[in-house]
């Protein structure tokens, strides 16, 4: 690379991007936008008389991934990650799969060879960490849903990693085994511990070190060069670049000094990201795009709704509420780097036609163009949801997530939890042993018949599915009596709808869950007209059921109300919180899985003086289902949208524990962005404001 060329492009790229960026500021529009258009201006396909080096400029946006996704690892460390796993994984692994058979199905109707069917599944999969990272980084929302989103990309570029090794397999014709992906998982496994194990008793000493130096000079060269070593280690290891730099963004958000160091590092990372969107608007060809105009918008509606529709669905089974769901959904509606590589690997081995990278990096830029305003969006969409849900189901996403909860916080001991123990892994060999079936199926497609091979694999897969389908239900009642025990035998089991309720809901979140991977595996061998009636079927299913059990559970949500009220009756008006609090908590124990029973004693100045719970809508802004509310003497079970709230109300509401004290936020400050989640800003609980 010619020194004299480094200048000339960065100097041409910067100038470009930086007008533009201002044009957005004056517009007041995403940065991002600017970026791209920046691209097209200096990229080899436009008429501009102004034309950027791609390989140098490419060279250089390689280096804004690697800052961004160390500043991303100090702001999220390894202990955030394990924290949100139990939530993000589910619900990339739900995404991942409907998007890819989404994207399977598309490109099979679109004429395409088996093999392209492949490699466009597996580009419309991942989202983009970058244009998310970026985004929230000049939006800065607030609220639960980020820790999702990002615990969501993690398990998405972790999955990468086998795709694209697995794929390579495809590409070179050797043949994809259960050797090589579990190879794969070992080698990626072994090579995050040794990182870890090695690096993590070091790296936060020596940059607590370093930091006492006082030298902010020294401390930002010493935690750049941290990040391009680990980055350089990854690549080494045959990992992406990204991978290594949040590794080590994640060591050093261990030493105390994430805060300072990122801070540092900030103008840096914002100079070299804003030259990788400048990378990916370059790449845009017009001629392409109209070549493919077809296959381009097919796929783009595949990005948006399958991954609108499998996040909302894989957050609602791991036990988030609808409305971190909806807004986590809306703010992953895009694919980026990831589908670059991996159609690139394709491209390169010849397995697959230059035009689908042409498709790729258009689906990637017109999804990066949007998601600056559904995120903006997502807050509106995410009410405008809750507001249309039937209260039935909305009182089941609430306390299913308020279960699941107290699931996660309980101690994991006991001869139960062995049982629970036995059951997940049953549920696990049966699903890897139908996944199996897949890659053993089109090894056969060689040799045998292909409607020999689907008979022969819907013989020897119906005694694992049916397998699959009891050892779920065992696993999901076991579960359901571990969170809401029975009572004795000479007692009322007055957990019993709430428990059946609960089996219900996690029986289907475990057949999801599982059987989503199952169905895009075996896509190349069933044709989507006989995928299609029985995915309806199934789902309509699911739905009756649910709606079913929910009904039940509203009608002991309608007594439990009653109980809350006579509790209320019992404690006098202006007495302290302790009595009010101990006489809902024997509500409580008196009707049990109604989730946490909090009351919220509106105060002077709050908000929602004056106004009616229709207009605070606590429900559609944080999840919580009112259940009673006091006003001196007087109970109202299950209050209206009418009742107007007055100074020193108590309004009772029931949800998880986050989900509650986010209903205080509300009522004292009002509906803002800011304050619509308790991991917003944790203030004071509901309990402790009585």
């Amino acid at each position: 690379m010619n020194p004299h060329d480094l200048l000339v492009n960065l100097a041409l790229v910067l100038g470009i991007a930086s007008l533009a960026a201002a044009a957005c500021r004056v517009a007041r529009q995403p940065i991002i936008v600017g970026y791209l258009l920046a691209g097209v201006a200096v990229g080899p396909h436009t008429p501009v008389p102004l034309f950027a080096d791609v390989a140098i400029v490419t060279t250089l946006a390689e280096l804004g991934v690697i800052l961004l996704m160390f500043c991303l690892g100090v702001e999220f460390s390894a202990r955030r990650v394990a924290q949100v796993a139990g939530r993000a994984g589910p619900t990339a692994l739900v995404e991942m799969t409907l998007t890819a058979w989404l994207g399977f199905t598309v490109a099979s109707a679109l004429g395409w060879p088996t093999l392209t069917c492949v490699f466009a599944a597996a580009m419309v999969a991942i989202s983009s960490t970058m244009v998310i990272a970026r985004t929230f980084e000049e939006q800065e929302p607030r609220g639960e849903f980020i820790d999702l989103v990002f615990g969501v990309l993690i398990f998405q570029d972790l999955t990468a990693v086998i795709v694209i090794t697995t794929l390579t397999a495809f590409a070179t014709g050797s043949a994809p085994s259960t050797e090589l992906v579990g190879g794969t998982l070992l080698e990626l496994g072994l090579f995050l511990v040794g990182v870890v194990v090695i690096a993590l008793p070091i790296v936060p000493r020596v940059v607590r070190a370093v930091a006492r130096l006082g030298s902010s000079e020294t401390t930002l060269v010493f935690s750049v060069g941290l990040c391009f070593a680990l980055a350089l280690l990854a690549s080494e290891a045959g990992y992406s670049v990204a991978l290594g730099a949040f590794v080590g963004g994640s060591l050093v958000a261990e030493s105390g000094e994430a805060h300072r160091i990122e801070a540092l590092i900030i103008p840096l990372r914002d100079l070299f990201s804003a030259v990788f969107f400048v990378a990916v608007g370059m790449l845009i060809d017009p001629a392409a795009i109209v070549d493919n105009g077809l296959a381009i918008s097919l796929f783009v509606a595949v990005v948006v709704v399958g991954k609108l529709i499998g996040v909302c669905t894989g957050s609602l089974m791991a036990g988030n509420g609808l409305r971190p769901s909806v807004r986590a959904a809306m703010s992953l509606t895009q694919v980026g780097e990831f589908s670059f590589i991996i159609v690139g690997v394709g491209v390169t081995h010849s397995v697959v036609s230059s035009d689908l990278l042409a498709v790729a990096v258009t689906v990637s830029v017109i999804t990066t163009f949007m998601t600056p305003w559904m995120v903006r969006a997502s807050s509106k969409a995410a009410r405008l949801v809750n507001d249309r849900v039937p209260r039935r189901l909305a009182t089941l996403v609430t306390l299913y997530g308020s279960w699941l909860d107290n699931l996660r916080a309980g101690p994991r001991t006991g001869s139960s939890w062995k049982n629970i123990n036995g059951s997940a892994r049953r549920v696990l060999l049966d699903g890897l042993c139908l996944l199996a079936l897949g890659p053993a199926a089109k090894v056969a497609d060689g040799y045998l018949p292909t409607p020999l091979i689907l008979v022969v694999s819907i013989i020897i897969a119906t005694p694992f599915l049916l397998a699959l389908v009891r050892n779920s239900v065992k696993l999901a009642t076991s579960l359901a009596l571990e969170a809401l025990p029975p009572a004795a035998r000479d007692r009322v089991d007055l957990a019993a709808t709430p428990r059946r309720a609960f089996t219900v809901a996690l029986q289907t979140a475990v057949l999801v869950i599982v059987g989503m991977p199952v169905l895009a595996l075996a896509q190349p061998l069933v044709p989507p007209w006989a995928v299609v009636p029985v995915l309806g079927l199934l789902f309509g299913t699911i739905a009756l059921v649910l709606w079913r059990a929910s009904g039940n559970l509203d009608g002991h949500l309608q007594a439990g109300a009653e109980v809350v009220v006579e509790a209320l009756a019992r404690s006098l008006p202006g007495e302290t919180a302790e009595p009010l609090v101990q006489h809902l908590n024997e509500a409580e124990s008196l009707l049990p899985g109604l989730g946490s029973v909090t009351p919220c004693r509106v105060g002077d100045g709050f908000w929602a003086v004056g106004r009616t719970l229709g207009e605070i809508d606590v429900h559609g802004w944080c999840g919580a289902t009112a259940v009673a509310l006091q006003r001196g003497r007087r109970g109202v079970p299950n209050p209206g949208p009418e009742e107007r709230l007055e100074v020193d109300d108590v309004l009772v509401v029931v949800g998880a524990a986050d989900v509650t004290a986010a209903t205080r936020l509300l009522l004292e400050r009002g509906p803002d962005e800011r304050v619509s989640s308790a991991d917003d800003e944790p203030g004071p609980t509901a309990l402790g404001s009585l």
